[in-house]
């Protein structure tokens, strides 16, 4: 992650770059419900960050669904970059540390249930 600047309105605001490959949390919001999903970053544009979307199958277990679930989601969504997960077992199901779900937490300041 490269911490870049813009100017919005006459006022210097911090921009993140994240690379390729890299896993980061994203808040996605429902009609009633924010959750945070964990994601790999495929792209980025500006604006936007294009990223394919893992899916929860276990306590902190995760795995790539049958069809990928990709799409464009703005920048201020993205809560915070997370290391690589590891290989949990020979499912292809994938653990992330749980270092990397507290610092998700303590940003959000919510409750484990509220990954997705």
């Amino acid at each position: 992650m490269r911490r870049a600047s813009s100017e919005a309105n006459g006022q210097t605001k911090p921009t993140y770059t994240y690379a390729k490959g890299s896993f980061v949390a994203v808040k996605l919001y429902g009609k009633q419900s924010c959750n945070v999903y964990l994601a790999e970053v495929l792209q980025e544009s500006e604006d936007d960050i294009h990223v394919n979307f893992m899916k929860r199958c276990g306590d902190n277990l995760y795995n790539w669904p049958a069809q990928r679930d990709v799409s464009w989601e703005p920048r201020e969504n993205v809560v915070c970059q997370i290391d690589f997960p590891d290989l949990a077992n020979k499912r292809e199901q994938f653990r992330f540390k749980k270092s990397d779900l507290t610092i998700i937490e303590n940003h959000l300041r919510v409750e484990p249930y509220q990954f997705k």
